[in-house]
């Protein structure tokens, strides 16, 4: 081999090394992303006098088992839709808005709130339902007015808009929403391994049937307690 081709050979290989370098920090490089405000679409659960579902997903209110009667905002409002595996930065404003579905058949209404609290048993839990903002307006947006009626549930507008009749009382602003806007987000650190270092010991126990534990980082072997004990006909 001549002295140019081993020093065209060293070039390429240096090219290649340098390549998947670029590569593997492209794959890698998504632990902070750019996260868009997206609409928040309402909806009228059951008839037009009932209360309000809100959500980041038109068809999760069009959809089964909801089905619900869309009613947009009459002006923008959105909110910042969760994405898995990544949390938003501080000192954004953002806040995580949970969601309820209040049960008290045969009408059914949702709850939402920045506070996460334990609440009747007809209130059952259904997650994070986007980011919003604080309701003093220090990060802006667009106040979500909050009212409630023992006999249809609670009810959601924007300024200039009111309950279309009957017994809704005024709760006041509790947050508001973004109008449009982006947002970083930062990926949620995966957990340290327990037992570093140990990778091939836990997949052989697993192997054979055996149980790792993380706490003593050790294998503890599967005994059957009846397994020697004849068999009582």
């Amino acid at each position: 081999m001549t002295k140019t081709s081993s020093i065209r050979l060293l070039g390429l290989a240096l090219f290649f090394v340098l390549s998947a370098g670029s590569f593997q920090q492209g794959v890698f490089a998504q632990d902070t992303i750019t996260v868009q405000a997206t609409p928040f679409y309402r909806f009228i659960t059951q008839n037009a006098t009932l209360g309000h579902f809100l959500t980041a997903n038109f068809s999760e209110g069009t959809g089964y088992p909801y089905n619900y009667a869309y009613q947009p905002f009459p002006y923008q409002a959105d909110i910042v839709p969760v994405v898995p595996g990544y949390n938003p930065r501080a000192g954004q404003g953002l806040l995580a808005l949970h969601r309820w579905q209040v049960d008290e058949r045969p009408r059914i209404y949702y709850y939402y709130s920045v506070y996460y609290a334990p609440h009747g048993s007809n209130y059952h839990y259904q997650g994070i339902a986007g980011y919003v903002l604080p309701a003093d307006g220090s990060y802006g947006g667009t106040p979500l007015n909050f009212w409630y009626s023992q006999s249809y549930g609670y009810y959601y507008t924007l300024d200039g808009e009111y309950p279309p009749c009957c017994t809704f009382s005024y709760h006041g602003v509790p947050f508001r929403l973004p109008q449009g806007g982006s947002f970083i987000f930062d990926k949620i650190p995966e957990p340290p391994d327990p037992c570093p270092g140990m990778e091939e010991q836990r997949s052989t126990c697993e192997l054979n049937g055996n149980t790792w534990d993380d706490s003593t980082c050790s294998c503890r072997t599967f005994t059957c307690r009846y397994c020697d004990q004849p068999l009582d006909y």
